[in-house]
C-alpha cells in the first residue's frame, strides 16, 4: 500500500473544493435529467421521491463513501487498487474500467445528441419545433407551427397534407393521430432513419448517421475528453468549477420556465401527490435503487480513479 501522495508521479487536487466539484460534475449528466422525470411520472412525485430519498441514505451514500474511502487509501486507479485491498478480486478493477468504456461510447453519442440540439437551438428557429420539415409526418402537429403558418388564430391548426390551415375537429376527423414534431426530427435527423419509418416497434434498433453535423458534433465530443485526460487532473479540477455551475444555473433556468408553462399548477399538485399503492410497488422500489446507482455512477470505477487524485488529509464528506 502506498504510503504517501503521489504528487510528482500522478497529480492531485489543489484543494478539497475542487475534489467535490469534480465528482459533483461527475456525477451530474443527462441521465439525471430524462431517468428521474420518467420515473417520477410513473410512480408518483411525491411517492418516488420518498422512494429515492430512503434508496440514497441506506444503498447510495455508504456505497458512494465506500467507493471513495478505496480510492483515497489506495492513491492508485481501480484496477490496481482492487488488487491492493482485495487481492482476490483484482478481476473486478478490469472489469468496472471495461464498463466505463463501454458506458463512454454511448454517453458520448448522447452527448453528441444534446450538443446539435444545442447549436440547432442558438442559430435559428430549431427544426424539432416546427411541423414544416420534407421528414415530418402528416400527423405532426405543433403549437409553433400553427402560430406561424394560422396567423395565432388558436381555432385553427396546419394540416401538411393540404399545405393549409384547417379547424381542429375537421383535422382530428381526417386523422385521429398525432405526432410531436422533436420525435421525427430525433427519428429521421439524428437517428438517419428513412421517412417511411413507423412507429418505431420494429426497426427501433436502426441507427445510421445521415447528418453530417451529427457526426462533426460527436468528434467534438471525443476531442473535448481526450484534452480533458491529456491535461490531467488540476485543469480538470478547474474546469468542474464552469460545469456545475453552469448545470446549476440551467436547472434553475429550466423549473422556472416550467413554472411559466400553462397548468404548471396542476403539475405541481400531482407530483406532491402521495400514493400508497406505488409505495408498496416492488417495481417502484428497484427503479429507486437503479436510479440511486446511476445518479451517483456507483460500480464504474469512477469514482475510485477521482479519489485517489484526493490527499489523504482531506475529508471525503
Amino acid at each position: 500500500m502506498p504510503d504517501h501522495d503521489p504528487r510528482d508521479e500522478r497529480g492531485e487536487f489543489a484543494s478539497r473544493a475542487q475534489f467535490l466539484l469534480t465528482v459533483i460534475g461527475y456525477t451530474l449528466g443527462n441521465g439525471n435529467y430524462y431517468h428521474f422525470p420518467l420515473a417520477v411520472r410513473k410512480f408518483g412525485g411525491a411517492t418516488f421521491l420518498v422512494m429515492y430519498c430512503l434508496s440514497m441514505a441506506v444503498y447510495g451514500v455508504p456505497m458512494l463513501y465506500l467507493e471513495m474511502m478505496i480510492g483515497q487509501i489506495a492513491q492508485v486507479g481501480p484496477m490496481r487498487a482492487f488488487q491492493l485491498n482485495f487481492p482476490l478480486l483484482q478481476g473486478v478493477g478490469w472489469m468496472v474500467c471495461s464498463l466505463s468504456f463501454l458506458r463512454a461510447v454511448n454517453y458520448a453519442l448522447i452527448n453528441s445528441f444534446s450538443l446539435e440540439y444545442a447549436i440547432e437551438s442558438l442559430v435559428g428557429v430549431s427544426k424539432s419545433t416546427l411541423c414544416v420539415n420534407d421528414w415530418n409526418s402528416a400527423s405532426c402537429f405543433s403549437p409553433e407551427t400553427n402560430e406561424i403558418k394560422c396567423n395565432k388564430n388558436k381555432t385553427l391548426v396546419w394540416f401538411k397534407p393540404n399545405q393549409s390551415c384547417i379547424p381542429l375537429e375537421d383535422r382530428l376527423m381526417m386523422l385521429p393521430m398525432i405526432e410531436i414534431p422533436s420525435r421525427e426530427y430525433f427519428r429521421h435527423t439524428l437517428r438517419g432513419l428513412p421517412a417511411s419509418f413507423d412507429d418505431g416497434v420494429k426497426n427501433e434498433s436502426e441507427f445510421s448517421f445521415q447528418s453530417g453535423r451529427v457526426i462533426v458534433c460527436f468528434c467534438i465530443v471525443w476531442l473535448f475528453a481526450c484534452i480533458c485526460l491529456l491535461r490531467r487532473i488540476r485543469w480538470l479540477g478547474k474546469l468542474s468549477l464552469f460545469i456545475v455551475s453552469s448545470s446549476g444555473v440551467l436547472t434553475v433556468i429550466f423549473f422556472i420556465h416550467s413554472l411559466t408553462m400553462e397548468r404548471s399548477e396542476v403539475a405541481l399538485q400531482k407530483f406532491f401527490a402521495f400514493d400508497t399503492k406505488h409505495f408498496l410497488e416492488e417495481a417502484g422500489w428497484q427503479e429507486a435503487i437503479r436510479i440511486t446507482r446511476t445518479s451517483l455512477c456507483l460500480g464504474l470505477g469512477g469514482m475510485i480513479s477521482l479519489s485517489s487524485y484526493n490527499k489523504r488529509s482531506n475529508d471525503a464528506f
